[in-house]
């Protein structure tokens, strides 16, 4: 049921602290949802924080794209 209720070229980007998506070959990308970067005393987190935060970063991003 969700799909009809879709666009037909929905494009969608889910990455690990977002959430993008694009209507049709020539729209513009949008975001839905954008995480701030979680910071410790040092600044930016590392790679082991990280790992302890279960934070890591899939290799690849993932596209999906729904068509009729």
């Amino acid at each position: 049921q969700l799909h009809r209720l879709l666009p037909s070229e929905l494009t969608l980007w889910v990455d690990p602290y977002e959430v993008s998506y694009r209507i049709g070959e020539d729209g513009s990308i949008c975001v839905l949802y954008q995480e701030a970067p979680v910071a410790t005393s040092y600044g930016l987190l590392t790679c082991k924080n990280q790992m302890i935060l279960g934070r890591s970063s899939p290799s690849k991003n993932y596209i999906m794209a729904v068509s009729s």
